[in-house]
Formats: structure tokens, sequence, C-alpha cells
């Protein structure tokens, strides 16, 4: 077999290694996610059974993509200090040159947020206008199979659990960095890596790969109180079904998804399953609009609505 198809084999397992854990958080997520909103998302999301994806280092966090950056930036620092391997050294500094929180990869990436708790005051706060908005509860799994048929299944495509424990995040980068440079400087005892061979190329690609992860999973430990799922879709930023839209001071671009049911797996409706009403002085008006918008469209009774148990304060 080709040496340059053996490294790549290598690598993408050592990539796959290095993830797995992470893996099998994202294969178990909780039944219900919830997705905070106002009145107008709401109906939006009813009305078009569409979600905006935004691109990540747009979203609320402005803080996101760096907290990933400094750890990795760091951790990659502090391994080539001691790295005596040359093969390592040139991995390590082209990987340094090359990871960016706005790179094409993490800047490819689009995301929609969910929440495990319905009734966060935080999120009331931050997503639902003040106090005054939504929680729309989807069956998961489901949300997942409706993302894949609406985008197909490429790669890293997904539902993805939010990392915010910062000894998880320091131990994945590095265990990750370790990981690679342990495989170049094998190559490198055997004879089959020396600096600036093409199979370092292969190696500094798959770290790389395995180290955009956390620029869309890993948050600052401040915000754990969220626990934040995300959808998540990679596209090209050149990609022409690619939006903008006013957010503050801010142009945020994202790609407007398809989410229903796709034909053959029920009737073509959101997976919602729940819908909570937000802390306001009108939640039994806004809970009794809200069950008449919904029984346009599902069987009476089979959404669950509810109201915030929240204390309103003006």
């Amino acid at each position: 077999m080709d040496p340059h198809q053996n490294a790549a084999a290598a690598v993408e397992k050592l990539r796959k290694d290095c993830l797995a854990d992470f893996v099998r958080m994202d294969n178990n997520p909780p039944i219900t996610l919830y997705h905070y909103t106002d009145a107008r998302g709401l109906l939006g999301i009813l009305d078009t059974k569409h979600f905006w994806f935004s691109q990540a280092g747009f979203l609320n966090d402005s803080t996101e993509l760096t907290h990933a950056d400094s750890i990795i930036r760091s951790a990659l620092n502090r391994r080539l200090e001691f790295t005596k391997s040359l093969a390592a050294r040139e991995m390590l500094t082209a990987a340094l040159n090359s990871v960016d929180p706005f790179s094409t990869y993490s800047a490819g990436s689009f995301i929609a947020c969910f929440c495990e708790n319905g009734d966060l005051l935080s999120q009331w706060r931050g997503y639902g206008s003040s106090g005054g908005g939504f929680a729309l509860g989807f069956e998961s799994k489901q949300l997942e199979r409706n993302l894949e048929a609406s985008v197909g299944s490429t790669a890293g495509t997904g539902i993805f659990k939010v990392v915010y424990d910062p000894a998880k995040q320091d131990s994945y980068v590095k265990d990750t960095i370790e990981a690679f440079c342990q495989l170049v400087e094998h190559w490198e005892q055997t004879g089959g890596a020396p600096p600036q061979n093409k199979l370092l190329d292969v190696a500094r690609f798959g770290l790389e790969t395995a180290l955009a992860d956390p620029y869309f999973r890993f948050k600052h430990p401040g915000f754990e109180e969220e626990q934040e799922w995300r959808l998540i879709v990679f596209r090209e930023l050149t990609h022409p079904d690619l939006k903008f839209r006013p957010s503050g001071t801010r142009i945020v671009p994202f790609f407007d998804v398809d989410m229903r049911r796709p034909p053959g797996d029920g009737p073509p409706l959101l997976p919602l399953t729940h819908v909570v009403c937000g802390p306001t002085q009108t939640q039994a008006v806004a809970a009794q609009a809200i069950q008449s918008r919904i029984e346009r469209e599902y069987p009476k009774g089979s959404i669950k609505i509810s109201s915030s148990s929240v204390p309103f304060r003006v």
C-alpha cells in the first residue's frame, strides 16, 4: 500500500480516538432539547418549519472562539518548548500558524443552539425578550435526523454537546497534541517522516482538524448553567444559500434550514413536543394563543404547553 495511504489511515484513526469521549456524549442527548426565542421567532419557526443556523463567531457569546483559541495556542506552545523531534516541531509550528478561530474550517460552521432545561432565568433574560419569550422543546434525535435529511450527512453535521469543564477542555487539547506528536516522532525514528516530508502534511492536517472541534464545542465555565447542545452544519462561505441578517450593530451570516420530518418519517412537521411560556404577567393569555396556533397543525393535546415557574419581576 502507498505509504501516504497508510499514514492517512493512521491519522484518521488517531483523530477518531481523540474525539471518542466527545462522540459518546454527542450520541446520548436528552430526549428533549429547548430553543429559547421571542414571540416573533416562535411564530417564524412554526410558520416556516425552518431554523436559522448562525455562523460561529457571530453568536451572543463573543468570547467563544477566542476562549478555545487561547487554550489551543497555550498547549501548542508548551509542547514546543520541550520537543526535540524535528518532525514534531515542524508539525506543531505549522499548526500554530494555521489554527485560527476565523479560519475557513471554524468559520464554516453554522450553529443552532438548544438547552437541556426549558425554564432558565438566564435564558429568559438573554433570549426571551427580557422574560417575555418562549422555550420550544423538540425531540432531540428527530431534530438530528431532520437536519441530515435536509442538508445531507456531510462530515461534522449533527448534534454536539458543549463542554464547559476547564479540566476536560485542557485534557482534550493536551492529549490530542501529545498523541499526534508521538505519531510523527515514531515516523521520524523509523525513517518515515523527516521534516518537510509529505507525511507531515497528513499529520498536520489531522491535528488541525482534531483541534477545530473545540472552537465550536468549548465555552467558558461561567455559562455552564445553560447546558447547551448544538445542531451544526458545515458549509462553504461561498455557498449560494448563505444569507445575512441584522442583529444589533452586527450583520450575521446564516443559513435558513428546513427542519421538517423527511418524507416517510411522519407528517412534515417539526418534532415539537413542549412549549414553555416565559415569566410574564400574561402567561395564561400567551399559553392560550400558542395552543390555538399549534392546534392548526398538531393533534389536540399532543404538544405540552406550560408556564415558566420563574417568578416574574418588573
